[in-house]
């Protein structure tokens, strides 16, 4: 559990899993608040960066439209990647169609699900860690939705820790003048 996951500063904490490119981009969010970012195309079509992306997909994922599996991607790897760089660079690379499936659900519905293809992952995934890079310093510890490393029970886990504390330090609902204000933030 963050121990700052109550505080309203910026997250602080080193970058997981963020490539050396990536983790210089944060800093200079950071220290440079204002300064608009113009040229991340160029971060987007790195083939460094796009292995990197690369690496970091599951193997055993299911296959998109184009029915392809990690370790057929992977054969020339680098070709493809220099490859898919260059359709980048000159405006020539288009995501495919993601794959429709239906996953059956406990009521006797139906919830569609998308799957892209391989190619699609690598560019997506390089795509997400580079707004993360930009982004994700300017979130609060409090904050915990789409957040990488955070999901939904831990934010749970948090109002529980939040409620537990503040009851044991013997606040309660207020009953002064001032209650509704105190209920609206509590809330």
């Amino acid at each position: 559990m963050d121990a700052n996951a109550g505080t309203q500063e910026p997250d602080t904490k080193p970058e997981r899993l963020m490539t050396g490119d990536l983790q210089a981009l944060t800093v200079m969010a950071r220290s440079k608040p204002t300064v608009r970012l113009t040229s991340l195309m160029g971060m987007l079509l790195r083939p460094e960066g796009l292995r990197d992306s690369f690496d970091r997909q599951p193997a055993n994922r299911a296959v998109g439209v184009d029915g392809e599996r990690k370790d057929a991607y992977g054969l020339h790897l680098e070709v493809r990647l220099v490859d898919l760089s260059e359709r980048l660079r000159r405006g020539g690379y288009r995501p495919k169609p993601s794959r429709r499936v239906y996953i059956p659900k406990a009521n006797g519905g139906v919830r569609p699900l998308g799957i892209p293809s391989f190619e699609d992952r690598i560019v997506q995934d390089r795509l997400r860690g580079i707004l993360e890079a930009i982004w994700e310093p300017e979130f609060r510890g409090c904050s915990f939705g789409f957040r990488p490393g955070r999901s939904a029970h831990d934010a749970l886990r948090r109002i529980a820790e939040v409620v537990t504390n503040e009851v044991r330090n013997g606040w309660s609902r207020p009953t002064s003048r001032n209650s509704s204000t105190m209920s609206a933030m509590a809330t």
